[in-house]
C-alpha cells in the first residue's frame, strides 16, 4: 500500500486494526511532501475462501479507513511422474 504526500509538510500516523490473515511490515508511516511512504501488507490465509479487513490510518491529517480483502486459494499440486522399466534377464 502506498501513502503518497501531495500537499505540503510531513504526513505520518499510525495504523491499526490489521488481523490474520494480512499483516503490516510496519504500523506507522511517514511521507514528507511530495514523496509516499510504502506499507508492506503480507497475505497468508491458511484455508481457501474470501477475507476481509478494515485498518484505520490516523494521522496528522485525519483518519482514513481501508478495506483490504484477498481470496485464499489451493496450494498447487507438486507430483513427480516417475517411469521404471524392468528388463528380465535369462
Amino acid at each position: 500500500m502506498e501513502i503518497a504526500n501531495g500537499g505540503g509538510g510531513t504526513t505520518l500516523g499510525t495504523i491499526t486494526g490489521s488481523a490474520f490473515p494480512f499483516a503490516l511490515a510496519t504500523n506507522v508511516y511517514s511521507a514528507v511532501a511530495p514523496t509516499s511512504d510504502v506499507i508492506n501488507i503480507d497475505f497468508t490465509p491458511d484455508t481457501e475462501g474470501g477475507y476481509t479487513n478494515i485498518i484505520s490510518l490516523l494521522g496528522n491529517d485525519g483518519t482514513t479507513r481501508v478495506l483490504l480483502t484477498g481470496t485464499g486459494v489451493p496450494e498447487p499440486f507438486l507430483f513427480t511422474i516417475y517411469h521404471l522399466l524392468f528388463i528380465i534377464l535369462k
